[in-house]
């Protein structure tokens, strides 16, 4: 029979008790094992306390000015990306800066600064 017409029979009544009702056929799926929250063949950063990597000394650099630093002034200074410099930003927030990050509205751009 139809799976539309077991249904059908069912619903009104009319479901024959030949045959009993099989909800899953053939063998049943493997059950999820819930993970132990951390990726077995990548290791967890260790975080150290204000400590950046090498790679991201130059935008630390150019981010503790006083004015600090736009995204693309970072790019153009340290001949980089742009999505490498939010990557950076992000590893430098990551150690414990405070970074701040606020609009200029005559260059169009976002300013980001230490705290």
């Amino acid at each position: 029979m139809g799976a539309l017409t077991s249904l059908w029979q069912f619903i009104s009544g009319k479901c024959e008790q030949s045959e009993p009702f099989k909800p899953l056929s053939g063998k049943p799926s493997q059950v999820a094992k819930p993970g132990t929250g951390d990726a077995g063949a990548v290791k967890s950063p260790t975080k150290l306390d204000k400590e950046v990597p090498a790679f991201c000394a130059k935008t630390l650099r150019l981010m503790s000015r006083k004015k600090g630093v736009t995204v693309s002034e970072a790019a153009e200074a340290t001949g980089k990306s742009k999505g490498s410099i939010y990557q950076e930003i992000t590893l430098i927030k990551k150690a414990g800066y405070k970074v701040y990050k606020n609009y200029e509205k005559a260059s169009r751009s976002h300013r980001y600064t230490l705290g």
